[in-house]
């Protein structure tokens, strides 16, 4: 057992010796440059994020030290200058001249040795392999940095609607709703003016039956139980047959409206409230769309843009590519519609988003890309330095696939960030149902409104006394009327009864105490109105017998 335990330790370690670690392969070319300079020339005004000057104004045309320049291309030349041995600092170029202008004296630099490499970004210039350079002055590294087109398009926030609780249904459906309340309170009204007509009556006194109930008050109580029936505030009885087939199918409309109402209206007002304007939706419509780009060219019809869009813009060829002014000038045009989208370098365009915070202004279309090697940033050297652009080249073939790399792209492009766009919180608030207040409000008014005229303007008798609350709550004439009659038919039977057995005095009741318990509180008076109209009901059969 301890033989086999041992041998059993031995391949472990051996296992563990042979797993691979997580540090960098070293750079192949380390060393390989020791005590050479490398003297970059580069344009006198910030490149942001490429390199971005400490102290300003700018000396031009003065040797400047690596630690006075800060930024992207500033980091992974440092990293450079410590593994290959080199030792980098930069020259400062007149950010005034044009570009040819620019281009003469890059050259002139490089042939004179005045400068060891010049940064170019923005891509190869077609000159640099024209028939005089191509294999000739010049010497080109691997890129340091490499982009693809990509677009960015407006993004916009849609506004509270005032009346965002009526969009759910169209002006035709609602229009179409309110005549079918309408109708159903018509049909309401006939029937129960059908109800009032005499059975045998003629056709002429039956029409003015039916006409007496065709009044606009009637009509008024019929639509609000037509209306009460939608809102699921229905108070009404429908007693008739005709009246209970009515309600069915007006329920099972109802039914049908409430609830594709309810499902459109939590729909509507929770949706995103994101509106990204188009085109392009994708590659698919590009070519319909107007484009801006922060790319200069001597000729617009030499530019590759033109072979993608229906047609482009580009800011004055003073605003240098990826400055404020050429920015600003791509970012408004989005803004103000005067193109649909603009389309660089994909990943300056998402640094500049998450920079500039434009997440609830810009929206990134990434499944736009075009021109896979659009934007290179790279090196150009004498051709007599075809050995140092080789290691130079090496070794940022080798940086660029490191994870350090990666770190700096996230550091001044912002690669790993992302927008956090919600759509907006599915809370209201209460602009969101602002109008839905007023409505309800409005309609509350319109009853108070009713009420006062009413008051003042119906007919009324000197001395009329208006019922009061409790008055008008309280049953109705027709009803005392009928209570007062069972009431004097209780005394009457009572009184017979009492007379053909009679009882003795100690179990005698009186006639109150013996009427019932909902007959106790009708009004005396009552009773004795009808009890005197018993009395001349019997004088004058007396006087006619």
């Amino acid at each position: 057992m301890t033989a086999w335990s041992s041998w059993g330790l031995v391949a472990l370690c051996c296992a563990c010796l042979t797993l691979p670690t997580n540090t960098a392969p070293e750079n192949p070319q380390v060393g390989c440059c020791s005590g050479q300079s490398l003297i970059v020339a580069i344009v006198a005004e910030d490149l942001h994020p490429f390199y971005l000057f400490k102290t300003h104004p700018i000396a031009l045309y003065t040797e400047i030290s690596d630690d006075d320049v800060s930024g992207f291309l500033h980091d992974i030349l440092a990293r450079l200058a410590d593994e290959i041995g080199v030792e980098v600092s930069f020259l400062a170029i007149d950010p005034t001249l044009s570009a040819a202008e620019t281009r003469t004296v890059y050259n002139e630099l490089l042939l004179n040795g005045t400068v060891d490499a010049v940064f170019i970004s923005g891509g190869l210039e077609a000159q640099s392999f024209g028939a005089d350079s191509l294999g000739g002055g010049f010497a080109f590294t691997a890129p340091v940095y490499r982009s693809d087109v990509s677009a960015v398009v407006k993004l916009s926030r849609g506004s509270t609607d005032l009346w965002a609780f009526l969009t759910p249904f169209s002006t035709g459906l609602w229009l179409a709703s309110l005549a079918g309340m309408g109708i159903v309170a018509l049909i309401l009204l006939v029937i129960d003016g059908l109800n009032l007509v005499e059975e045998g009556a003629s056709l002429g006194h039956a029409l003015r039956q039916l006409g007496t109930a065709l009044s606009f008050e009637n009509y008024f109580v019929s639509f609000y139980h037509s209306c009460a029936v939608i809102l699921q505030g229905d108070d009404y009885g429908w007693p008739s047959s005709p009246e209970q087939v009515l309600r069915s199918g007006w329920l099972l409309c109802s039914l049908i409206m409430v609830a594709t109402y309810t499902a459109n209206l939590a729909a509507n007002l929770s949706a995103p409230r994101l509106a990204v304007h188009s085109p392009p939706s994708g590659m698919a419509d590009l070519g319909i769309a107007t484009a801006c780009t922060t790319t200069l060219t001597d000729r617009d019809d030499l530019s590759p843009f033109q072979y993608y869009v229906k047609s482009f813009i580009h800011p004055p060829n003073e605003c240098k590519p990826w400055s404020q002014c050429a920015t600003d000038f791509c970012y408004n045009a989005v803004q103000d519609g005067k193109v649909d989208v603009w389309l660089d370098d994909r990943i300056a365009l998402h640094g500049y988003v998450m920079e500039q915070k434009h997440c609830d202004t810009l929206m990134e279309k990434t499944d736009i890309r075009i021109l896979k090697f659009f934007n290179s940033g790279y090196f150009e050297l004498n051709s007599s330095n075809w050995n140092l652009a080789g290691n130079l080249s090496s070794a940022l073939v080798h940086a660029v696939n490191s994870p350090d790399y990666l770190r700096d792209l996230d550091e001044y492009f912002n690669i790993h960030r992302s927008c956090q766009r919600s759509g907006g919180s599915n809370v209201l608030n209460f602009a969101d149902l602002t109008g839905l207040f007023l409505l309800s409000g409005s309609i509350s008014i319109v009853a108070v409104l009713f009420s006062v005229l009413s008051k003042f303007c119906e007919p009324s008798s000197p001395g009329k006394k208006r019922p009061s609350v409790t008055e008008r709550t309280s049953p109705t004439d027709d009803d005392a009327r009928r209570a007062a009659f069972m009431q004097l038919v209780a005394r009457s039977v009572e009184k017979a009864v009492k007379e053909i057995y009679p009882c003795d005095e100690g179990d005698r009741r009186t006639s109150r105490a013996s009427v019932p318990l909902e007959m106790r509180s009708v009004d005396p008076t009552w009773i004795d109105d009808i009890d005197d109209a018993s009395s001349h009901e019997e004088t004058a059969e007396e006087t006619a017998m």
